[in-house]
């Protein structure tokens, strides 16, 4: 029995979009997986090009610990902003990546980070990030 090309195309699709489903699922899995075993101080997620973590560190210290971390990071600084609750730095680094980190207030406590390096998001380096920023609490 011989496909025409139109039925190998749609069968090419079929199974290219099945496989992807396949894909995300076993990716959610594993950050549900991933999230119940790390739960409580600093878990951290990287979803859809975006780290974010909790961290036990009230605004105020985190956001100086950032701070200091870009600067120590001699980034360029193209935003900056910061009040009770949250606070946000967009910046790029000498090799021209931007970066962009917002914290926001989760308790008097804790402080939620999510930090995107490009437009898609580089995981290794966002977590490089955090674990440096974490260094400074």
């Amino acid at each position: 029995m011989q496909m025409s090309v139109a039925m190998k195309m749609k069968w090419g699709i079929l199974v290219s979009m099945g496989v992807a489903s396949l894909s995300l699922l076993c990716g959610c899995a594993a950050m549900v997986v991933g999230g119940a075993v790390a739960a409580g101080t600093g878990t951290a997620a990287y979803v859809k090009g975006e780290l974010t973590s909790q961290e036990d560190a009230p605004l105020d210290r985190a956001w100086k610990a950032t701070d200091a971390q870009v600067n120590d990071m001699r980034c360029t600084i193209l935003e900056k902003r910061k009040n009770e609750v949250s606070a946000q730095v967009v910046c790029r680094d000498p090799a021209n990546n931007k970066i962009e980190i917002n914290l926001m207030a989760a308790k008097e406590s804790s402080t939620t980070f999510r930090i995107r390096v490009g437009m898609f998001g580089d995981e290794i380096y966002s977590q490089e990030i955090m674990t440096k920023i974490r260094k400074r609490f």
